[in-house]
């Protein structure tokens, strides 16, 4: 891997750089939800929250398994070669993901999903919704692709663009007119989206004008698809574990309860968007030592699960403790209903980050195809409990089906993966962390800011309690600090 010293250098400015991303979407992916939330109606924003899931489809679903091939098998090719191979390939998830959008819109597919969404009406936000898969797709693959090429802070950068930079246009809108509609949504978030493929595009000219002289490797593009296929179809299913829960909400329910359903696992996406930043640098590393040095691999691994744990535990408990505050601040008294939600949903943040980092040990294994049989089993268990939970609890059975069926996958994950063993708990020190966070949840249970200022201190002051607690109980050592000290004198 090199000179080690000089990797966790770069891991350490890239750890900074991605925390300041992560800031700025923990800015403005609340501010997205706040303006769709007072701007639409439940009912709007529930609409809004199915077509987001179909977007979601395309970028986890119709990427065909290629970011995981890139992050994952990149380094087995020689440096020279990665530019043909990731255009080629490209190439052929362009062509499957325009043959998708004009199937679905053009033949009865379109209008069976519409009527059983109950989204009758929105043919052209679907229309829209379809654009937008092709860019949000191609653009998540070449994250990953520029992931792989350790180059993280600019693919950090591109998916805060293609992700969040929506909220500028539409804050404009609300600012100048206070209102906007779901297709300024959908136009805004398509514009961005083409925006990050036209700047890495810029970025790699010279590769993409060699490319072009040379054509399309087709040799290249089977052993991809022979390895990413399990993969794209446990995709399927994962999809389906993330969002099943929201249609059958939907379909027994309205689209209103979707809406209000969704703040609330909002509000803990944001979180688990939070405690991802530093996986989402040390992945890439992560995946390279698995080929280069077992040793370092683990080390990685424990980094990775102790500092995710570090921000989701007290993330956590912190919701659970202000869910009422957390739910009028970000959305309004109208959606008070996911109050409760936010506690059933509590744990999904946890199994979400670990099914992401024992998932790609699997894929690391060699072991798409057990990927995908654990998937097909969780989506199956969690549409299984969906439909016997929903029609008797409404959004209370959905949350505890989604839940349940993650669990089971990393369950099964972390059984199956050869990662497992090793895990060392003396290194994550949870009893600390959870220590830390629970007295600061029980200082947080006393306090009931009303106002917007008044909420956002009590968040400040909840995470100060909770980082003197770490460095009084000694959560990190002292190689862990020195890095830390670096970070902040830089």
């Amino acid at each position: 891997m090199g000179d080690s010293s000089t990797t966790y250098k770069k891991i350490g400015k890239e750890i900074g750089f991605s925390y300041g991303i992560t800031i700025l979407q923990l800015l403005l992916a609340p501010l997205i939800v706040a303006m769709l939330t007072r701007v639409l109606t439940p009912g709007r924003y529930g609409a809004y929250v199915l077509f987001a899931a179909l977007i979601s489809f395309g970028a986890m679903v119709l990427q065909m398994g290629m970011s995981q091939f890139f992050l994952t098998k990149l380094h087995s090719y020689k440096e020279k070669k990665w530019p043909i191979v990731f255009f080629s390939i490209l190439s052929s998830v362009f062509a499957i993901l325009v043959s998708f959008s004009v199937v679905f819109y053009f033949t009865p597919i379109a209008g069976f999903f519409l009527q059983h969404a109950k989204l009758a009406g929105y043919s052209t936000i679907l229309g829209l919704s379809l654009i937008a898969i092709i860019f949000v797709t191609l653009g998540r693959i070449y994250d990953y692709y520029y992931k792989a090429r350790q180059k993280i802070n600019i693919a950090n950068f591109m998916e805060l663009l293609r992700t969040q930079g929506l909220a500028l246009p539409l804050l404009f809108l609300y600012i100048l007119y206070g209102q906007f509609n779901l297709a300024h949504v959908f136009i805004a978030w398509i514009a961005f989206s083409l925006l990050s493929l036209v700047i890495y595009a810029w970025l790699d000219k010279k590769d993409i004008s060699a490319f072009l002289a040379s054509g399309i490797n087709f040799a290249e593009i089977p052993p991809a698809y022979r390895f990413s296929l399990p993969i794209a179809l446990s995709a399927v299913f994962g999809w389906v574990l993330a969002y099943s829960d929201r249609f059958i909400l939907s379909a027994y329910t309205s689209t209103a309860a979707v809406g209000i359903y969704s703040v609330a696992g909002s509000i803990l996406g944001i979180l688990l968007t939070f405690s991802v930043a530093v996986s989402n640098v040390i992945v890439p590393y992560f995946a390279e030592a698995w080929w280069k040095n077992k040793k370092e691999y683990g080390m990685y691994l424990n980094a990775l699960l102790k500092y995710g744990f570090f921000i989701l535990i007290p993330g956590i408990v912190g919701a659970i403790a202000l869910r009422h505050e957390l739910v009028t601040l970000l959305a309004g008294p109208q959606y008070l209903g996911a109050a409760p939600i936010v506690i059933i949903l509590s744990p999904y943040p946890i199994f979400a980050f670990l099914n992401g980092i024992f998932g790609v040990s699997l894929f690391l294994q060699d072991k798409p195809r057990l990927a995908l049989y654990l998937s097909f089993i969780g989506a199956a268990i969690d549409i299984g409990l969906a439909l016997l939970l929903v029609p008797v609890y409404g959004m209370k059975g959905a949350a505890a089906a989604l839940v349940l069926g993650n669990l089971f996958i990393f369950a099964a994950l972390f059984y199956s993966s050869k990662s497992a063993g090793l895990v060392n708990l003396r290194f994550m020190k949870l009893g600390q962390i959870l220590f830390s966070a629970l007295a600061m949840g029980a200082v947080l249970m006393f306090l009931h800011p009303e106002n917007i200022v008044q909420k956002l201190l009590t968040l400040l002051f909840g995470g100060g309690i909770y980082f003197a607690l770490i460095f009084l109980t000694k959560t990190f050592d002292q190689g862990e600090l020195k890095v830390i000290k670096s970070l902040f004198s830089k």
